[in-house]
């Protein structure tokens, strides 16, 4: 890697201290999440983005003016601070006040922006992917926006830096690009994209020793946007789930053969195509008996889709939980490739022909308008997506937005609703319509706890939502009109997708249909190797518990619960 500048760069890496989620207990009455008993630990994925901060710093031999770090939180979250000053960091900022308390992803953004800005600026801000209390992965592109620099979303590798141009090696989805941008540039870390050894224990006495810099609210802004009263979205409320369990046990020389059995039924049910007559005839029945809304939503909303071979995501089953919900009016939108020659029809053709035309015009039969925007050139940019979904529901004026709780849909959301200054929620598993207010409910805290939130005052309301998670039952009522969008320059463009290939994207165990579980039991290489084996020959994806972990036997991403 080589810099060439006259002036020196300073880089600033985001920190947060998290509660410690092995230590979570939640209110036997309420339900509630008690985490003052938790105590607290430097987030995981902060570990990433200080190594590859550091290592950036390191190979620009003395071109760097300072590496800082950035926290905002009370007292304890200082830690943070001290594992960063122990990495080698030269000055660690903490922004800490009341007024700061309660704040949602834009009024955090927001803060850490204008506390990048009032310590001198930076052309380089490093984050992790997400936090593991939050768990939403949002801030770091909606913290790109408020400070006008370019976003550079799951970040591996770093290629090179060469005066106001950095390229970078990204993974999103199944796909790895390199990707070119100018600066300053906020780089959202990849988690496990980087190795590093813990500190010395000699650093970390040493980083006992450096000062912490402390800013209040007032030393940001007078005007004060920060904190629960300058959030738009609201937690209205947070429940464990229910843990109770009724296992089932097989013992003796049937056992094996009554569990293949049981493998086999689950197989032949797990068609889950939207075609599919079992995921109809159960999207039915939940419909019958799952009341979704209490009144019918009168405003307007949106579901942008992400077209390729394999269909459109989950965007046919949010367009069937938005008719299940009583949306009057439902648009859709896409970005297709850009094509100078290309004319309106060819690039429906396109769209068609990308999907598969059966699904095409089912998306037509179910929406009010599907808007089919071309893209600027052949290969979209998350930025250029974002900043055409903007422009989109400036005009529109809807009331919700939901997109595919992909990494491409959870980059493109919070772009968009930072510019739109509205909220948005993450990884949404329910969608209901109470009260005039759209309900989203979402786990956090490493699914310890279900949060329901709403955006009573902003719109649109912003959500992305967890593919899998609603059934396909939708009424083909034939209302689809479709209007193109031509290709126009994208403002301020500043990042350009180098090259992309694709990858075999390895399915999580958040994403599995079927998982199976190994526990304490297993105590060998032998019998965890056989287990293995016996998933993968069943369509299984296999995980384990702590206890497999602490013993060497299983990675650490590995691991169910705590």
């Amino acid at each position: 890697m080589r810099k060439a500048r006259s002036d020196k760069m300073r880089i600033v890496t985001c920190v947060k201290q998290v509660p410690d989620e092995r230590n979570m207990a939640t209110d036997p009455v309420t339900g509630s999440l008690m985490r003052d008993t938790a105590g607290s630990i430097p987030n995981p994925d902060d570990a990433c983005a200080l190594a590859m901060a550091r290592a950036m710093s390191e190979s620009l031999n003395g071109q760097v003016q300072s590496l800082d770090a950035i926290t905002m939180g009370p007292r304890q979250s200082r830690s943070s601070l001290r594992q960063s000053l122990s990495y080698g960091f030269d000055n660690a900022y903490q922004l800490t006040d009341s007024r700061f308390a309660g704040s949602d992803v834009l009024a955090t953004s927001h803060a850490l922006a204008l506390a990048i800005e009032k310590t001198g600026g930076a052309e380089l801000v490093f984050c992790g992917e997400k936090s593991a209390d939050g768990d939403t992965g949002q801030v770091p592109a909606e913290l790109s926006v408020l400070l006008g620099a370019a976003f550079l979303p799951f970040v591996t590798e770093i290629i090179d830096l060469d005066r106001d141009v950095i390229t970078v090696r990204s993974k999103m989805d199944d796909a790895e690009y390199v990707i070119e941008s100018s600066l300053p540039a906020v780089i959202q870390v990849k988690a496990g994209a980087v190795k590093s050894a813990p500190a010395s224990f000699r650093d970390r006495m040493e980083a006992l020793k450096k000062p912490i810099a402390v800013l209040s609210a007032e030393d940001l802004s007078s005007e004060t946007p920060f904190g629960y009263r300058h959030s738009p979205t609201r937690v209205r409320k947070m429940v464990a789930p229910d843990r109770t369990r009724v296992p089932s046990v097989y013992r003796g020389d049937d056992a094996l053969t009554q569990f293949h059995q049981i493998l086999e039924e689950s197989e032949n049910m797990d068609d889950l195509s939207a075609d599919s007559p079992r995921l109809q005839s159960y999207a039915r029945q939940v419909r019958e008996t799952d009341t979704c809304c209490d009144q019918v939503p009168d405003e307007p909303v949106a579901v942008y889709v992400e077209a390729h071979k394999k269909g459109f995501q989950n965007g046919l089953e949010l367009l069937s939980r938005l008719q299940a919900c009583g949306a009057k009016t439902i648009y859709a939108v896409t970005l297709v490739p850009g094509d100078p020659a290309s004319s309106d029809e060819s690039m429906e053709r396109v769209l068609s022909e990308t999907v598969g035309e059966e699904l095409y015009r089912s998306l037509l039969r179910n929406v009010d308008t599907l808007t089919i925007m071309e893209a600027s050139r052949a290969a979209v940019t998350t930025e250029e997506c974002a900043y055409r979904l903007t422009r989109y529901l400036e005009k529109r004026r809807v009331g919700l937005c939901l997109l595919s709780a992909t990494d491409h849909g959870r980059t493109v959301g919070p772009l968009a609703a930072a510019a739109l200054k509205t909220g948005i929620t993450a990884d949404v598993t329910d969608l209901r319509y109470v009260s005039g207010q759209w309900e989203q409910v979402r786990p956090a805290y490493g699914g310890q706890v279900f949060a329901t939130i709403v955006t009573p005052e902003h719109r649109p309301v912003m959500a992305t939502v967890r593919p899998r998670i609603f059934a396909v039952d939708l009424q083909d009522d034939g209302r689809g009109v479709v209007a193109v969008e031509r290709a126009h320059d994208v403002e301020n463009r500043r990042t350009k997708i180098l090259s992309m290939k694709t990858c075999e994207r390895k399915t999580t165990i958040e994403e599995a249909k079927r998982l199976l579980i190994m526990g304490g039991a297993i105590t060998t290489e032998d019998e965890r190797d056989r287990l293995i084996l016996f998933a993968k020959k069943h369509n299984l994806e296999w995980s384990v518990t702590r206890a497999l972990v602490q013993g060497y036997l299983a990675p650490h991403e590995r691991q169910i619960g705590v």
